[in-house]
């Protein structure tokens, strides 16, 4: 296959922003400890809109529909780094979260489908665990090397 990294170039890509699930676990004393989702860090991404193909538009509506009258935004989202199902994307002012991933790391990327959550939750800030990895490209890396804070000069 066609490696399409040289693909995700400068005029192709931006920054976004990747938030991933901590599940929730079962301490020493048998207690559920809930999950929530880390720290958030900075990928390239290229995010493309992925309109409604009943009605030919793009972003969030309201609809008389049978489903519910809010209709989410839904973006595609091109990667070389893996974007996980139930993970965060933060695009511009929106926070989409990624209801399909697609696997095409054969092709040296990945691609994902995000929703806009049409119910306010706030979120819940975890840590990552020490052994938690992330794929880029063909590689596994863990996350906390990833999300640590960058130096920045000052």
């Amino acid at each position: 296959m066609i490696s399409l990294v040289p693909a995700f170039g400068a005029h192709t890509t931006t920054t976004v922003m990747l938030r991933l699930e901590v599940p929730g676990h079962y301490d020493n004393n048998n207690r559920w400890q809930p999950g929530g989702y880390g720290k958030a860090f900075a990928i390239k991404a290229t995010p493309v809109p992925l309109g409604d193909p009943d009605y030919g538009d793009f972003g969030k509506a309201l609809k008389p529909d049978p489903t519910g009258e809010r209709q989410p935004a839904l973006i595609k989202i091109a990667s070389v780094w893996k974007i996980p199902n139930n993970s965060l994307i933060e695009y511009g002012t929106e926070l989409y979260k990624i209801i399909r991933e697609g696997d095409y790391h054969a092709a040296g990327f990945w691609m994902a489908i995000g929703a806009t959550d049409t119910t306010a939750k706030p979120i819940t800030v975890a840590d990552y665990p020490s052994d938690m990895t992330i794929m880029r490209g063909h590689k596994d890396i863990l996350v906390s090397q990833v999300a640590r804070e960058r130096y920045s000069g000052k």
